[in-house]
């Protein structure tokens, strides 16, 4: 295994769990609350908009970091595809992009597990976002059920949650959301309820247009707050007596996802100066480089091989030199609608475990970076499963500068670690399930020259595991950071 090895990132999916992300879709659109109170900002800016900072534009694009959380059952079950979310990033930034904003992926996925977040209501909801936002970051939790909802904005906890269900590949669900966290209402707003007195209600003439509705002029006017496919059945009249029919190409109405494509100009100018203004914090963090990466190719096993082990089988795939890390897939069918294994990892390998014995197995693979994830996958390709184990899975061979023993590591014995660093600095010892999950963690401090420390690794059940020696604090997605991993054995 290479110096720069991390497999940092492994969600093990059973046949049970599998899903299709573009299923049944909630009545209930939207649960975005959005009281007066919080559109102060926005309505200040829209009675005046030169009195507000804006961002500078360029040709560049601005840079915002979105903390991923993924949230599951108690025993792990029902995340959220990896592979589905590669592709929403990529849609969400060609939707943003007339905006101006690039979206990235902030270090590493947060991985939750609690049944009450997974299908949470109002009140576990914002209990699940105050636990578990990050600073400096916008966070978008990926659920099975937001209060009944496909997704919410709640400015109380200000955080975006949004249903599996309602997040596939050609849904503006995540678009909307964010155009609220960016201070955008409804195009419909003052309909979410009852229909508002007839002073309140926009015109089609556009005389009132900064004060009613959704404040802004480009969007005009729409009274319709129920999800419609287009062209709606309508016509719409006005309290002039004009007849109108709402404009579903915005993303933040309540047409169908076929219909959306845009956020309008005023509404754009509004949230450049959102993220100039309240939200600059977003904007304190470096942003990664814009990477381009070429598709890689499949390299081992050969397509068709059979008899593979069931318990080892390795998969490589060529570097690419610009990808940070890569995303890897293995399904049950050729078209990968049924996923058996996901991972996020930075080597050019990959050495699944426990697949399901005589069974025909996919797979293809990806290179990304924190703000690219656009790049398509290798040809799909298949290899078949035999009944045998493979005995190759051995404890001595440690990653070059790293060092563990004994290995197998008997119950109750400290792990002896051996590691060479070439600098001072805190490293991190992380103990991993095959499943990647942290089952301990420590950090020690590293000298120039070679380490020795004993590490007591309690309460951890017998199996194998990955020990991972990493750079203490780093984000996950840099290139630079040297991680070392072993393969080592407890309790055998």
């Amino acid at each position: 295994m290479s110096p720069n090895t991390s497999i940092y990132l492994l969600v093990l999916l059973s046949l049970a769990a599998t899903f299709n992300v573009r299923a049944q879709m909630p009545d209930n659109y939207c649960a975005t609350d959005q009281p007066e109170e919080a559109l102060a900002w926005l309505r200040a800016w829209q009675a005046d908009p030169d009195a507000f900072p804006t961002l500078r534009r360029s040709d560049d694009p601005i840079m915002v970091p979105i903390k991923v959380h993924i949230v599951g059952t108690d025993d792990g079950g029902g995340y959220y595809r990896l592979d589905v979310l590669m592709g929403v990033f990529c849609e969400l930034n060609e939707q943003f992009a007339p905006t101006g904003f690039h979206f990235y992926m902030a270090g590493g996925i947060n991985y939750i597990d609690n049944s009450l977040y997974y299908a949470h209501d109002w009140f576990q909801g914002s209990n699940m976002m105050y636990n578990n936002n990050f600073q400096n970051v916008v966070n978008v939790y990926f659920v099975s059920d937001p209060s009944g909802a496909c997704g919410y904005y709640t400015w109380g906890p200000d955080a975006v949650a949004i249903a599996k269900s309602c997040g596939g590949l050609g849904n503006s669900t995540v678009a909307h959301e964010l155009g609220h966290y960016f201070s955008l209402p409804h195009t419909f707003r003052g309909w979410e309820g009852s229909p508002p007195p007839i002073a309140q209600r926009e015109l089609v003439d556009r005389s009132n247009c900064n004060t009613a509705g959704d404040g802004f002029c480009g969007t005009g006017p729409d009274y319709a707050n129920y999800r419609w496919n287009c062209p709606i059945t309508g016509p719409f009249t006005d309290p002039n007596g004009d007849e109108f029919v709402p404009d579903g190409t915005f993303y933040m109405s309540y047409s169908n996802d076929a219909c959306t494509s845009r956020f309008s100009d005023d509404q754009q100018a509004a949230m450049q100066a959102n993220l100039a203004g309240p939200r600059a914090d977003l904007l304190s963090k470096p942003a990664p480089p814009l990477l381009n990466h070429s598709m890689v190719e499949a390299v081992e096993p050969e397509d068709g091989a059979v008899n593979t082990t069931f318990n080892y089988t390795v998969l490589k795939w060529t570097k690419d030199p610009t990808a940070t890390s890569y995303q890897l897939s293995i399904g049950l069918n050729p078209t990968m609608s049924a996923i058996s294994q996901e991972v996020i990892l930075t080597d050019t390998f990959f050495i699944a475990p426990e697949l399901p014995k005589l069974r025909k197995h996919y797979w293809r693979v990806k290179p990304i970076s924190p703000g690219n994830t656009c790049t398509p996958y290798s040809v799909t390709r298949s290899f078949t499963t035999g009944e045998v184990a493979s005995g190759l899975f051995s404890f001595d061979q440690g990653s070059e500068g790293l060092l563990t023993f004994p290995n197998p590591l008997p119950q109750g014995m400290p792990l002896t670690v051996q590691f060479s660093a070439e600098q001072d600095g805190d490293m991190q010892l992380s103990l991993m399930g095959l499943d990647g999950r942290v089952h301990q963690s420590t950090i020690v401090r590293a000298f120039p020259g070679e380490n020795n420390m004993h590490w007591a690794i309690n309460g951890v059940p017998e199996g194998l595991y990955l020990l991972e020696l990493s750079p203490a604090g780093s984000a996950l997605f840099s290139a630079s950071a040297v991680r070392r991993v072993n393969k080592i054995a407890i309790g055998r």
